[in-house]
């Protein structure tokens, strides 16, 4: 279920979130991700935290990355995690879910392979099979 942040949700959000003011008051050309990238990083945010304002859960943080295009496997999200989140925390915050998506969205990893090989779970391109 989605649900919407009001002004004053947002406006308690802001008070409390350096990060958010941070973003919100940069110049743009300060700002590493696109105007786009930052508007679908604050709806998949704020969908995905349920507009609690406690961050998302692990079991979503996959899910949420998803959403916004960065297609991980289920380790590399817990490998992500780990890095960007607080020893055992139950839910990662806005900054540090910020700092996870500019992460991987601006320095995304290259993987070398070979030409008939796929992701886990996905099979080959037709044409490039082994035989």
């Amino acid at each position: 279920m989605a649900r919407f942040w009001n002004d004053s949700a947002y406006s308690e959000f802001y008070a409390t979130s350096g990060a958010e003011r941070g973003l919100v008051n940069r110049r743009s050309a300060d700002v590493e991700l696109s105007r786009t990238q930052l508007e679908a990083f604050q709806g998949a945010f704020a969908e995905w935290s349920e507009g609690r304002g406690r961050g998302i859960r692990p079991t979503d943080f996959r899910q949420f990355l998803m959403q916004l295009g960065i297609e991980l496997s289920s380790e590399q999200a817990r490998s992500l995690w780990a890095d960007c989140a607080s020893d055992g925390a139950q839910h990662l915050p806005h900054d540090e879910a910020l700092a996870a998506y500019r992460e991987v969205a601006s320095a995304p990893v290259a993987f070398r392979s070979a030409a008939n090989a796929a992701p886990p779970g996905r099979r080959p391109p037709r044409g490039r099979c082994c035989r």
